[in-house]
């Protein structure tokens, strides 16, 4: 996913949310939801993602904070697949898109906004599966609020609404994958070929080394001929 995309989602999602917040001064808020929620996206316009997750991981967690809470829901799993996020998880987004894909009272323009989140987690490398689970990307989190039950009053309706067809073709993640290998491929066969290479040059200095053995030892006994072709000391050579 390339940094604008990522971040323009976001932006989209932090504006969306602020919208809903000024709403919401008009209508009251004893549970000062409303200014988490304000905190909440003035720390992901700063980039600053830990003093976000902190105000809406309490705001998802909590079934008094209404709406913003849904909201807060939505927002992490964005925060989790921006690619300014030093902690971003593409398997915790995708966890907590298919948990608001399964809010009895979540808003249809909202559906269609967690349902690209958990392709998008999908394609960048999260399994898809039915909702989150023991094992998923939410172990380690505080509970989040058991919103599959709606939170407003006397509301016990339950969605069972399919979660998106993960891609059909390669994912991002897959091709990813499949370069890393193939890098790493290459990388042993050049290894393999400078081993070769060395080994060869070992070979060639001592084949070098034997050429000049060999030119000595060819010398020595040009040598000795020449010393044996010389007559003995103290002898007359032989007259014509």
């Amino acid at each position: 996913m390339s940094m604008t995309r990522g971040r323009s989602l976001a932006t989209l999602l932090v504006a969306a949310s602020a919208s809903g917040c000024a709403l919401a001064t008009f209508t009251g808020d004893p549970t000062g939801s409303n200014q988490r929620l304000d905190r909440a996206t003035v720390a992901l316009e700063r980039d600053d993602f830990g003093s976000a997750e902190r105000e809406l991981r309490w705001l998802a967690a909590r079934c008094e904070t209404g709406a913003h809470g849904r909201n807060a829901l939505l927002l992490l799993a964005a925060a989790q697949l921006d690619t300014g996020n030093p902690y971003a998880s593409p398997r915790t987004a995708a966890d907590l898109a298919a948990r608001y894909l399964r809010l009895p009272d979540a808003r249809a323009e909202d559906l269609a906004v967690a349902r690209a989140l958990y392709r998008l987690a999908v394609d960048l490398g999260a399994e898809a599966e039915d909702g989150p689970g023991p094992g998923s990307g939410l172990d380690g989190w505080e509970p989040l609020a058991d919103r599959f039950v709606a939170c407003d009053a006397g509301d016990s309706r339950s969605v069972r609404r399919p979660l998106p067809e993960p891609p059909s073709g390669s994912t991002t993640a897959a091709r990813i994958r499949a370069l890393e290998e193939e890098v790493i491929d290459r990388t042993d066969s050049l290894a393999a070929m400078e081993q070769r290479l060395t080994s060869l040059r070992t070979r060639m200095g001592d084949l070098d080394a034997a050429v000049e053995r060999i030119t000595a030892l060819e010398a020595e006994i040009e040598r000795i001929r020449e010393l044996l072709r010389r007559p003995p000391l103290g002898t007359q050579p032989d007259a014509p």
